[in-house]
C-alpha cells in the first residue's frame, strides 16, 4: 500500500526579501543628487519620491495616467501586473510634490503633445519607458556613491 499523503506539500516555499534594499541615508543621498532647478530634474525628483514612498513598480509608474491621481484624497489608482487595479495611498508630502509637478512642470513637458495622458513624460512629451527609469536610477545611484544595484 502506498501513502499518497507523503507527496503533499503543506507549506509553500519561503520567499526571501531582497538583500540590497537602500537605507534611509542612501535614499536621502540618492534624492539629493537630483538637480531640481530644471523641469527634467523636478520630474525625476517627483518620480523617484513617488516610487520610494508608495512602493509602486516602475511599470506602474510609467503607465500612470493623470486621471488616476486623486490629490484631494492623496491616493492613486494603479494598474499592476495582469491589469489588476488597486488604490495606493500617497502621503501628504508626496501628494503636494506631485501636485506641484502636475501644475507647474508637466504642462511645460507636454506642450508638443497636448493629448498626452501619462503623468511622467519625456522632454518632448512622449511616454516614458521602464528602461529610462532604470537608466536614471543607475545614473543617480552612481552620482550619490551607492555601489549596489537599485531596486
Amino acid at each position: 500500500m502506498t501513502d499518497i499523503a507523503r507527496e503533499i506539500c503543506l507549506f509553500a516555499e519561503e520567499k526571501r526579501l531582497p538583500r540590497d534594499i537602500m537605507s534611509q541615508k542612501q535614499v536621502k543621498d540618492f534624492l539629493d543628487v537630483i538637480e531640481t532647478k530644471t523641469a527634467i530634474g523636478e520630474r525625476n525628483y517627483c518620480m523617484f519620491r513617488l516610487l520610494y514612498h508608495t512602493g509602486i513598480r516602475k511599470g506602474e509608474l510609467v503607465n500612470l495616467n493623470v486621471y488616476d491621481i486623486d490629490l484631494e484624497e492623496s491616493q492613486m489608482l494603479v494598474t499592476g501586473k495582469f491589469g489588476k487595479k488597486r488604490i495606493v495611498p500617497m502621503g501628504r508630502n508626496i501628494a503636494e510634490n506631485t501636485r506641484k509637478y502636475l501644475k507647474d512642470i508637466r504642462p511645460v513637458l507636454v506642450k508638443e503633445s497636448p493629448g498626452q495622458e501619462k503623468v511622467f513624460v519625456t522632454r518632448k512629451g512622449e511616454t516614458f519607458s521602464k528602461n529610462m527609469v532604470n537608466l536614471l536610477a543607475r545614473r543617480y545611484s552612481e552620482r550619490s556613491g551607492i555601489a549596489k544595484r537599485i531596486t
